[in-house]
Protein backbone atom coordinates (compact mmCIF):
# COMPACT_ATOMS: atom_id res chain seq x y z
CA UNK A 1 0.00 0.00 0.00
CA UNK A 2 3.05 2.45 1.03
CA UNK A 3 4.33 1.57 -2.42
CA UNK A 4 1.60 2.23 -4.23
CA UNK A 5 1.10 5.80 -2.20
CA UNK A 6 4.04 6.59 -3.36
CA UNK A 7 3.68 6.33 -7.23
CA UNK A 8 0.53 6.85 -7.47
CA UNK A 9 -2.00 10.19 -7.36
CA UNK A 10 -3.85 10.99 -4.03
CA UNK A 11 -7.42 9.98 -5.69
CA UNK A 12 -6.40 6.47 -6.60
CA UNK A 13 -8.70 3.94 -5.05
CA UNK A 14 -6.60 2.15 -2.15
CA UNK A 15 -8.37 -1.01 -2.80
CA UNK A 16 -9.14 -3.77 -5.33
CA UNK A 17 -9.43 -3.07 -8.32
CA UNK A 18 -6.40 -0.72 -8.45
CA UNK A 19 -7.93 2.65 -10.15
CA UNK A 20 -4.45 4.42 -11.22
CA UNK A 21 -7.04 7.29 -12.56
CA UNK A 22 -8.25 8.08 -15.93
CA UNK A 23 -4.90 10.11 -17.15
CA UNK A 24 -2.35 7.29 -16.36
CA UNK A 25 0.28 7.57 -18.91
CA UNK A 26 2.76 4.43 -19.38
CA UNK A 27 5.65 5.20 -16.36
CA UNK A 28 2.38 5.16 -13.89
CA UNK A 29 0.70 2.37 -15.60
CA UNK A 30 5.13 0.41 -15.17
CA UNK A 31 4.80 1.61 -11.58
CA UNK A 32 1.85 -0.01 -10.47
CA UNK A 33 2.35 -2.95 -11.92
CA UNK A 34 5.53 -3.86 -10.65
CA UNK A 35 4.27 -3.08 -7.26
CA UNK A 36 1.68 -5.42 -7.68
CA UNK A 37 3.97 -8.25 -9.39
CA UNK A 38 6.16 -8.06 -6.20
CA UNK A 39 2.79 -8.38 -3.56
CA UNK A 40 2.10 -11.85 -2.30
CA UNK A 41 -1.39 -11.16 -1.51
CA UNK A 42 -2.12 -11.92 -5.08
CA UNK A 43 -1.72 -14.85 -7.74
CA UNK A 44 -2.71 -12.78 -10.99
CA UNK A 45 -3.68 -9.43 -12.34
CA UNK A 46 -5.60 -7.50 -15.06
CA UNK A 47 -4.45 -4.54 -16.19
CA UNK A 48 -7.19 -2.94 -18.12
CA UNK A 49 -7.24 0.29 -20.60
CA UNK A 50 -9.73 2.85 -21.67
CA UNK A 51 -8.60 4.91 -24.02
CA UNK A 52 -8.51 8.78 -23.42
CA UNK A 53 -7.02 12.05 -24.58
CA UNK A 54 -4.39 12.51 -22.05
CA UNK A 55 -2.86 8.92 -22.56
CA UNK A 56 -1.36 6.76 -25.25
CA UNK A 57 -3.09 3.71 -25.12
CA UNK A 58 -0.13 2.23 -27.88
CA UNK A 59 2.39 3.39 -25.43
CA UNK A 60 1.01 1.82 -21.96
CA UNK A 61 0.42 -1.37 -23.76
CA UNK A 62 4.11 -1.41 -24.54
CA UNK A 63 5.26 -0.96 -21.00
CA UNK A 64 3.06 -3.41 -19.40
CA UNK A 65 4.47 -6.22 -22.22
CA UNK A 66 7.48 -4.81 -20.91
CA UNK A 67 7.61 -4.86 -17.38
CA UNK A 68 5.56 -8.26 -17.90
CA UNK A 69 8.12 -10.02 -19.76
CA UNK A 70 11.12 -8.49 -17.30
CA UNK A 71 8.90 -10.14 -14.20
CA UNK A 72 9.02 -13.61 -16.39
CA UNK A 73 12.01 -13.73 -16.84
CA UNK A 74 13.15 -13.28 -13.25
CA UNK A 75 11.24 -15.71 -11.51
CA UNK A 76 10.64 -19.83 -11.97
CA UNK A 77 6.68 -19.16 -11.81
CA UNK A 78 6.02 -16.00 -12.73
CA UNK A 79 1.89 -14.34 -12.14
CA UNK A 80 0.11 -14.87 -14.87
CA UNK A 81 -0.60 -11.21 -16.34
CA UNK A 82 -3.52 -10.05 -18.64
CA UNK A 83 -4.60 -7.59 -20.49
CA UNK A 84 -8.23 -5.57 -21.64
CA UNK A 85 -7.28 -2.96 -23.88
CA UNK A 86 -11.33 -1.48 -24.17
CA UNK A 87 -11.43 -0.53 -28.29
CA UNK A 88 -7.79 -1.91 -28.88
CA UNK A 89 -6.31 -1.16 -32.25
CA UNK A 90 -4.46 -3.14 -34.24
CA UNK A 91 -1.27 -1.84 -33.29
CA UNK A 92 -1.68 -2.80 -29.15
CA UNK A 93 -3.08 -6.86 -30.16
CA UNK A 94 0.30 -7.48 -31.68
CA UNK A 95 2.26 -6.00 -28.75
CA UNK A 96 0.61 -8.11 -26.21
CA UNK A 97 1.08 -10.97 -29.01
CA UNK A 98 4.66 -10.85 -29.00
CA UNK A 99 4.94 -10.51 -25.20
CA UNK A 100 3.01 -13.53 -24.55
CA UNK A 101 0.08 -11.88 -22.30
CA UNK A 102 -3.50 -13.08 -23.42
CA UNK A 103 -5.54 -9.82 -24.38
CA UNK A 104 -9.24 -9.63 -24.17
CA UNK A 105 -12.33 -7.68 -25.60
CA UNK A 106 -13.86 -7.45 -21.82
CA UNK A 107 -12.88 -8.60 -18.47
CA UNK A 108 -15.48 -10.95 -18.34
CA UNK A 109 -13.42 -12.82 -21.14
CA UNK A 110 -10.14 -12.06 -18.86
CA UNK A 111 -11.74 -13.67 -16.01
CA UNK A 112 -12.65 -16.75 -17.21
CA UNK A 113 -9.35 -16.77 -18.73
CA UNK A 114 -7.73 -16.87 -15.64
CA UNK A 115 -10.23 -19.42 -14.24
CA UNK A 116 -8.90 -21.97 -16.60
CA UNK A 117 -5.48 -21.12 -15.50
CA UNK A 118 -6.96 -22.19 -12.13
CA UNK A 119 -8.21 -25.42 -12.99
CA UNK A 120 -5.54 -26.83 -15.11
CA UNK A 121 -3.20 -25.88 -11.91
CA UNK A 122 -5.93 -27.78 -9.87
CA UNK A 123 -5.81 -30.56 -11.97
CA UNK A 124 -2.10 -30.66 -12.03
CA UNK A 125 -1.89 -31.01 -8.55
CA UNK A 126 -4.91 -33.27 -8.22
CA UNK A 127 -2.59 -35.59 -11.07
CA UNK A 128 0.33 -35.16 -9.18
CA UNK A 129 -0.42 -35.96 -5.43
CA UNK A 130 1.01 -38.98 -4.27
CA UNK A 131 -1.37 -40.64 -1.38
CA UNK A 132 0.17 -42.47 1.02
CA UNK A 133 0.10 -46.38 0.31
CA UNK A 134 -1.48 -46.75 3.88
CA UNK A 135 -2.84 -44.25 6.52
CA UNK A 136 -0.15 -44.49 9.62
CA UNK A 137 -2.44 -45.98 11.60
CA UNK A 138 -3.85 -49.20 9.14
CA UNK A 139 -2.26 -52.21 9.96
CA UNK A 140 -4.29 -54.61 8.13
CA UNK A 141 -3.89 -58.42 8.87
CA UNK A 142 -2.99 -59.10 5.09
CA UNK A 143 -2.60 -62.68 5.60
CA UNK A 144 -5.29 -63.88 7.40
CA UNK A 145 -7.60 -61.71 4.46
CA UNK A 146 -5.71 -63.35 1.43
CA UNK A 147 -5.95 -66.89 3.50
CA UNK A 148 -9.62 -66.12 3.16
CA UNK A 149 -9.37 -65.41 -0.47
CA UNK A 150 -7.33 -68.32 -1.03
CA UNK A 151 -9.41 -70.83 0.66
CA UNK A 152 -12.75 -69.64 -1.56
CA UNK A 153 -10.51 -69.45 -4.58
CA UNK A 154 -8.93 -73.09 -3.89
CA UNK A 155 -12.66 -74.53 -3.82
CA UNK A 156 -13.58 -72.95 -7.28
CA UNK A 157 -16.21 -70.72 -5.57
CA UNK A 158 -16.60 -66.93 -6.78
CA UNK A 159 -18.05 -65.26 -3.65
CA UNK A 160 -17.12 -65.56 -0.10
CA UNK A 161 -20.10 -66.34 2.47
CA UNK A 162 -21.52 -64.72 5.40
CA UNK A 163 -18.42 -65.73 7.91
CA UNK A 164 -15.72 -65.58 5.32
CA UNK A 165 -17.13 -62.07 4.62
CA UNK A 166 -16.67 -61.29 8.31
CA UNK A 167 -13.11 -62.61 8.73
CA UNK A 168 -12.33 -61.17 5.23
CA UNK A 169 -13.82 -57.57 6.01
CA UNK A 170 -12.30 -57.57 10.48
CA UNK A 171 -8.45 -58.15 9.05
CA UNK A 172 -9.29 -54.41 7.29
CA UNK A 173 -11.11 -53.16 9.96
CA UNK A 174 -14.37 -52.37 7.78
CA UNK A 175 -17.04 -52.78 10.41
CA UNK A 176 -19.76 -55.32 9.80
CA UNK A 177 -22.20 -57.38 12.17
CA UNK A 178 -20.17 -60.51 13.10
CA UNK A 179 -21.56 -63.67 12.13
CA UNK A 180 -21.96 -66.62 13.66
CA UNK A 181 -21.83 -70.31 12.05
CA UNK A 182 -24.81 -72.71 13.74
CA UNK A 183 -25.08 -76.41 11.26
CA UNK A 184 -28.18 -76.95 13.30
CA UNK A 185 -30.85 -75.73 16.04
CA UNK A 186 -28.90 -76.81 18.83
CA UNK A 187 -26.41 -74.74 17.91
CA UNK A 188 -28.23 -71.57 16.73
CA UNK A 189 -29.60 -71.21 20.66
CA UNK A 190 -26.00 -71.63 22.22
CA UNK A 191 -24.97 -68.86 19.61
CA UNK A 192 -27.86 -66.66 19.97
CA UNK A 193 -27.63 -66.82 24.12
CA UNK A 194 -25.09 -64.56 24.76
CA UNK A 195 -26.99 -61.68 22.26
CA UNK A 196 -30.30 -62.45 23.77
CA UNK A 197 -28.65 -61.70 27.42
CA UNK A 198 -27.75 -58.65 26.60
CA UNK A 199 -31.23 -57.78 25.77
CA UNK A 200 -30.67 -57.52 21.90
CA UNK A 201 -32.46 -58.92 19.34
CA UNK A 202 -31.20 -61.74 16.87
CA UNK A 203 -31.00 -62.24 12.99
CA UNK A 204 -31.08 -65.95 11.42
CA UNK A 205 -29.50 -66.56 7.95
CA UNK A 206 -29.51 -69.40 5.50
CA UNK A 207 -26.08 -70.27 4.88
CA UNK A 208 -26.07 -72.44 1.37
CA UNK A 209 -22.92 -71.99 -1.16
CA UNK A 210 -26.21 -72.66 -3.67
CA UNK A 211 -28.22 -69.88 -2.61
CA UNK A 212 -27.13 -66.40 -3.05
CA UNK A 213 -30.24 -64.89 -2.53
CA UNK A 214 -31.77 -65.39 0.64
CA UNK A 215 -34.51 -63.86 1.27
CA UNK A 216 -35.79 -65.68 -2.43
CA UNK A 217 -35.91 -68.69 -0.14
CA UNK A 218 -37.47 -67.29 2.80
CA UNK A 219 -33.86 -67.86 4.44
CA UNK A 220 -33.96 -64.71 6.76
CA UNK A 221 -35.30 -64.26 10.07
CA UNK A 222 -35.36 -60.91 11.77
CA UNK A 223 -35.23 -59.28 15.76
CA UNK A 224 -36.02 -62.80 17.02
CA UNK A 225 -36.08 -62.07 21.30
CA UNK A 226 -36.06 -65.56 22.68
CA UNK A 227 -34.33 -68.49 22.84
CA UNK A 228 -37.49 -70.69 21.48
CA UNK A 229 -37.93 -67.99 18.88
CA UNK A 230 -34.76 -68.46 17.92
CA UNK A 231 -35.27 -71.72 17.67
CA UNK A 232 -38.36 -72.05 15.72
CA UNK A 233 -37.03 -69.52 12.80
CA UNK A 234 -34.15 -72.19 12.24
CA UNK A 235 -36.03 -74.85 12.03
CA UNK A 236 -38.62 -72.93 9.69
CA UNK A 237 -35.68 -71.42 7.50
CA UNK A 238 -34.23 -74.84 7.10
CA UNK A 239 -36.92 -76.41 5.52
CA UNK A 240 -38.33 -73.88 3.49
CA UNK A 241 -35.03 -73.33 2.14
CA UNK A 242 -34.49 -77.86 1.95
CA UNK A 243 -38.45 -77.55 0.19
CA UNK A 244 -37.26 -74.58 -2.36
CA UNK A 245 -34.04 -75.65 -3.57
CA UNK A 246 -33.62 -79.52 -2.62
CA UNK A 247 -30.51 -79.68 -5.06
CA UNK A 248 -28.79 -77.08 -2.78
CA UNK A 249 -25.77 -77.97 -0.06
CA UNK A 250 -27.01 -76.47 3.04
CA UNK A 251 -24.12 -75.58 5.61
CA UNK A 252 -26.92 -74.63 8.60
CA UNK A 253 -27.57 -70.95 9.31
CA UNK A 254 -25.58 -67.49 10.42
CA UNK A 255 -26.41 -65.96 13.81
CA UNK A 256 -26.11 -62.30 13.68
CA UNK A 257 -26.93 -59.29 16.26
CA UNK A 258 -30.43 -57.05 14.96
CA UNK A 259 -28.14 -53.90 14.23
CA UNK A 260 -31.36 -51.49 15.17
CA UNK A 261 -30.69 -47.68 14.42
CA UNK A 262 -33.76 -46.00 13.77
CA UNK A 263 -32.00 -42.56 12.45
CA UNK A 264 -29.15 -44.46 10.75
CA UNK A 265 -28.23 -43.49 7.03
CA UNK A 266 -28.18 -46.08 4.90
CA UNK A 267 -25.49 -46.30 2.34
CA UNK A 268 -23.43 -48.11 -0.10
CA UNK A 269 -20.14 -48.54 -0.90
CA UNK A 270 -18.39 -51.05 -3.22
CA UNK A 271 -15.56 -51.90 -5.83
CA UNK A 272 -15.86 -53.38 -9.46
CA UNK A 273 -13.20 -54.26 -12.15
CA UNK A 274 -14.38 -52.77 -15.36
CA UNK A 275 -13.47 -54.08 -18.12
CA UNK A 276 -12.39 -50.84 -19.80
CA UNK A 277 -11.73 -48.41 -16.96
CA UNK A 278 -10.04 -51.01 -14.67
CA UNK A 279 -10.67 -50.80 -10.99
CA UNK A 280 -13.06 -48.10 -9.65
CA UNK A 281 -15.26 -47.92 -6.17
CA UNK A 282 -18.79 -46.89 -5.88
CA UNK A 283 -20.38 -44.49 -3.12
CA UNK A 284 -23.98 -43.85 -2.53
CA UNK A 285 -27.33 -43.99 -0.89
CA UNK A 286 -27.84 -47.42 -0.48
CA UNK A 287 -30.81 -49.85 1.09
CA UNK A 288 -33.26 -51.53 -1.04
CA UNK A 289 -34.14 -48.54 -3.21
CA UNK A 290 -30.60 -48.58 -4.25
CA UNK A 291 -31.25 -48.83 -7.86
CA UNK A 292 -34.23 -46.62 -7.92
CA UNK A 293 -32.64 -43.70 -6.26
CA UNK A 294 -29.86 -43.84 -8.56
CA UNK A 295 -27.66 -41.73 -6.02
CA UNK A 296 -23.73 -43.17 -6.83
CA UNK A 297 -20.78 -41.55 -7.41
CA UNK A 298 -17.61 -43.56 -8.88
CA UNK A 299 -13.75 -43.26 -8.45
CA UNK A 300 -10.61 -44.69 -9.41
CA UNK A 301 -8.39 -45.91 -6.86
CA UNK A 302 -6.61 -45.21 -5.00
CA UNK A 303 -8.26 -43.19 -2.78
CA UNK A 304 -6.87 -40.52 -0.55
CA UNK A 305 -8.61 -38.41 2.15
CA UNK A 306 -8.93 -35.52 -0.64
CA UNK A 307 -10.02 -37.81 -3.23
CA UNK A 308 -12.55 -39.48 -0.93
CA UNK A 309 -14.23 -36.35 0.09
CA UNK A 310 -14.57 -35.25 -3.40
CA UNK A 311 -16.41 -38.60 -4.44
CA UNK A 312 -18.85 -37.63 -1.29
CA UNK A 313 -19.60 -34.59 -2.31
CA UNK A 314 -20.67 -35.41 -5.79
CA UNK A 315 -23.32 -37.50 -4.13
CA UNK A 316 -26.72 -36.45 -2.30
CA UNK A 317 -26.73 -39.02 0.51
CA UNK A 318 -25.89 -36.61 3.25
CA UNK A 319 -29.22 -34.99 1.93
CA UNK A 320 -30.86 -37.39 4.19
CA UNK A 321 -33.50 -36.41 6.79
CA UNK A 322 -33.64 -32.65 5.66
CA UNK A 323 -30.11 -32.32 6.67
CA UNK A 324 -27.58 -30.00 4.27
CA UNK A 325 -24.96 -31.18 5.54
CA UNK A 326 -23.00 -34.22 7.53
CA UNK A 327 -21.63 -33.97 10.97
CA UNK A 328 -17.71 -34.13 10.80
CA UNK A 329 -17.46 -37.58 12.11
CA UNK A 330 -20.01 -38.68 10.49
CA UNK A 331 -18.01 -37.61 7.18
CA UNK A 332 -14.44 -38.64 8.58
CA UNK A 333 -16.13 -42.34 9.74
CA UNK A 334 -17.04 -42.62 5.72
CA UNK A 335 -13.95 -41.42 4.20
CA UNK A 336 -11.95 -43.77 6.71
CA UNK A 337 -14.29 -46.31 5.42
CA UNK A 338 -13.64 -45.53 1.36
CA UNK A 339 -10.01 -45.77 1.98
CA UNK A 340 -10.00 -49.07 3.75
CA UNK A 341 -12.13 -50.01 0.49
CA UNK A 342 -9.79 -48.50 -1.93
CA UNK A 343 -6.95 -50.44 -0.25
CA UNK A 344 -8.45 -53.51 0.09
CA UNK A 345 -9.18 -53.46 -3.91
CA UNK A 346 -5.63 -52.94 -4.25
CA UNK A 347 -4.42 -56.07 -2.47
CA UNK A 348 -6.53 -58.70 -4.73
CA UNK A 349 -8.08 -58.85 -8.26
CA UNK A 350 -11.53 -58.48 -7.78
CA UNK A 351 -14.18 -58.67 -10.10
CA UNK A 352 -16.74 -57.13 -8.00
CA UNK A 353 -17.83 -56.48 -4.19
CA UNK A 354 -20.38 -54.13 -2.52
CA UNK A 355 -21.21 -53.34 0.92
CA UNK A 356 -24.93 -52.36 1.27
CA UNK A 357 -26.36 -51.77 3.82
CA UNK A 358 -23.75 -49.41 5.41
CA UNK A 359 -25.57 -47.47 8.64
CA UNK A 360 -23.96 -44.83 9.83
CA UNK A 361 -25.03 -43.08 13.60
CA UNK A 362 -22.80 -40.76 15.07
CA UNK A 363 -19.39 -42.18 14.84
CA UNK A 364 -20.35 -45.61 14.62
CA UNK A 365 -20.49 -47.29 10.88
CA UNK A 366 -21.88 -50.64 10.61
CA UNK A 367 -21.87 -52.96 7.63
CA UNK A 368 -25.70 -55.27 7.68
CA UNK A 369 -26.02 -57.93 5.50
CA UNK A 370 -29.21 -57.51 3.38
CA UNK A 371 -31.34 -60.56 2.52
Amino acid sequence: MKRLDAVLPPIWSRANPVDIAGDADATRYIAALEALLEDPQNDAILVMNVPTALASAEAAATSIAACAQAHRNSFIRPKPVFAVWVGSSDATTPIFEAAGIPSYATESDAVRGFMHLVRYREALDAVMATPPSLPQDFKPDVAAARGVVEHAVQRGRMWLNQIEVTRLLAAYFIPIAPAQLARNIDEAAVAARPILEQGLGVVAKILSPDIVHKSEVGGVRLNLTSERAVRDAVADILARARAVRPDARITGVTIHTMIVRPKARELIAGIADDPTFGPVIVFGRGGTAVEVIGDKALALPPLDLELAREQLSVTLAQMQEGRATMRNVEEARILENQKWIAFYDSQYTVEKAQWNVLRLTGNLLALVDRP
